[in-house]
């Protein structure tokens, strides 16, 4: 309400415009630190706050705030805080798409909500995996149906009224949402239209980042539709599909997604002779894959990088058609020491960071290999390696820990080595790799991982230290509420280095050692 007031009067006494006025106030970081804030009744206000400022200024960049604070807040931990968001979320964003959809032909894409098409990416992401997920689980596993139709109309409606430049990429990304939990539940032909009005599998500029975030959301909505689409149109799209696969012509987003409507179309005609698709077409592009690494002294970064991705995507859709030769390959790519005719290749940290990813994917498809891999993977983390190599390590490091706990969680200390590393990237990196481990009861919550933890608290890096002060206030002390209490006197030898430490369980690491640094101390115990 104070917002509002002080809005109303800048706006009406000094005569500014709605962004003047939001520059002139600067409410950002006071909303967003309500937004985040311990206490249930000031997050539940600021949800609140947020509505109020919406209405009172609904401009791209208080739309783009509201998306970033109050549709995470729908996963709230407190059931009251995440009902008052999804209610807010309803009222502004929800109920206008469903009034949209019903609105005559040629008004569809005037009648959207102004938040709509303010969400950034990871915004939109949001609200496609959690609110309606939140929503899934409310209606026994399916969205509203006054929903999924009201989204479908507008989906149709902008695809008459606008060019592709003007599709609200949310709307198709909850699209993409429903069709995930009912096949088929989207329109086939209104995927279709949308598809071939975006070009089809003709590759999209990479400079026009909006045509290949909508083709990638689309063609996902396609390949859940794809048993309902008639034969002809299947079977034309399945030869496209292959056709630029096997040149590595696909952007990385689409690629799983072309791989698994390959095998769904496949299966569905397995009865007949399918035109334009061979039967050994993941052998086939396996092969289109390999023959690029054995060409990787004449060929450029982007072609490597897309091979590997189209061997991982391989391997985790069928990790049969993935054979020794080319497990050998993609090991000795990764490690740096791929030969041809007898000479080493000097791949690119980047090439063997992606070599990296699509040995971890398979990796994830045969436990016998990871066991074999995983001291490799865990000796790449050291500090000698590449950055690029490192980072995809790492995240490989957390999906093969998820997968087979007992096996990586003896190299877990390592991994959080990386808390005090020189690069910031990989600090913040660990802190999200082990809070997703933490929080999904794959690693405990104790002995010297505590501390380790409890040091980032102090991490230089303010991106690095709110990461980890949102681990603890949303994951950790959610599982252990009496935590700081309990391990205050072990933290406190810890972090002073103290050579005692060990009577106190924990191990001395002279690398979290803040003896020199008070203030860093003072703002782990604080």
């Amino acid at each position: 309400s104070f917002f509002e007031a002080v809005l109303q009067l800048l706006r009406s006494t000094l005569g500014l415009s709605a962004e003047e006025a939001i520059a002139l106030l600067e409410p950002n970081h006071l909303l967003e630190s309500l937004a985040a804030d311990e206490s249930l009744a000031v997050r539940k206000a600021a949800v609140a706050s947020f509505a109020v400022f919406l209405r009172a200024c609904p401009i791209p960049a208080v739309c783009r705030l509201w998306g970033q604070q109050v549709l995470p807040l729908v996963l709230d931990n407190e059931a009251s805080v995440a009902e008052r968001a999804l209610e807010e979320v309803d009222l502004a964003l929800l109920k206008p798409l469903e009034k949209a959809g019903l609105a005559p032909h040629g008004e569809v894409a005037s009648r959207l909500p102004a938040v709509i098409d303010a969400l950034d990416h990871e915004s939109a992401e949001c609200l496609k995996s959690r609110v309606l997920g939140f929503l899934a689980i409310r209606h026994q596993g399916r969205l509203p149906q006054s929903l999924k139709s009201a989204l479908a109309s507008v989906a149709a409606g902008c695809l008459s009224e606008c060019e592709y430049d003007e599709w609200p990429l949310p709307v198709w990304l909850m699209l993409e949402e429903a069709a995930a939990r009912e096949p088929g539940s989207v329109p086939w032909k209104l995927a279709l239209d949308a598809w071939l009005a975006l070009g089809g599998a003709v590759l999209a500029s990479k400079s026009d980042r909006q045509a290949m975030l909508l083709k990638a959301a689309v063609l996902r909505v396609l390949e859940h539709s794809v048993l309902k689409l008639p034969v002809l149109n299947r079977d034309s799209l399945a030869k496209d599909f292959f056709g630029v696969l096997v040149q590595l012509a696909v952007p990385p987003e689409q690629v799983s997604s072309m791989l698994r409507f390959l095998e769904q179309s496949l299966g569905a005609s397995a009865s007949r002779k399918h035109d334009g698709l061979p039967k050994t077409w993941k052998a086939d592009l396996l092969q289109a894959a390999t023959a690029v690494l054995e060409k990787s002294q004449d060929s450029h970064g982007a072609q490597l990088a897309e091979a590997f991705f189209l061997m991982g995507e391989l391997a985790l859709l069928d990790e049969s058609v993935i054979s020794e030769a080319a497990t050998s390959q993609l090991q000795a790519a990764a490690v740096g020491g791929l030969e041809l005719a007898g000479t080493r290749v000097q791949l690119s940290p980047a090439a063997r960071g992606h070599a990296f990813v699509a040995l971890g994917k398979l990796c994830l498809r045969r436990e016998a290999l990871a066991k074999r891999l995983i001291e490799i993977f865990v000796l790449h983390l050291e500090k000698g390696q590449p950055l690029a190599v490192r980072n995809n390590v790492l995240l490989i490091f957390g999906d093969l820990c998820g997968q087979y706990t007992s096996l990586a969680e003896r190299f877990l200390l390592r991994v959080a080595d990386l808390l005090v590393d020189r690069v910031e990237l990989l600090r913040k990196q660990s802190v999200l790799v082990l809070a997703s481990l933490i929080s999904e009861g794959f690693v405990r919550i104790r002995g010297d991982l505590i501390f380790r933890l409890l040091h980032v608290l102090s991490d230089p890096a303010e991106p690095v230290r709110l990461t980890a002060e949102s681990v603890f206030t949303r994951v950790i002390l959610m599982k252990q509420p009496l935590l700081f209490q309990q391990s205050l006197v072990e933290t406190i030898y810890f972090l002073n280095g103290l050579a005692n430490a060990s009577q106190k369980g924990c191990v001395v690491n002279i690398a979290f050692s803040l003896l020199k640094q008070p203030s860093r101390r003072v703002a782990v115990y604080s």
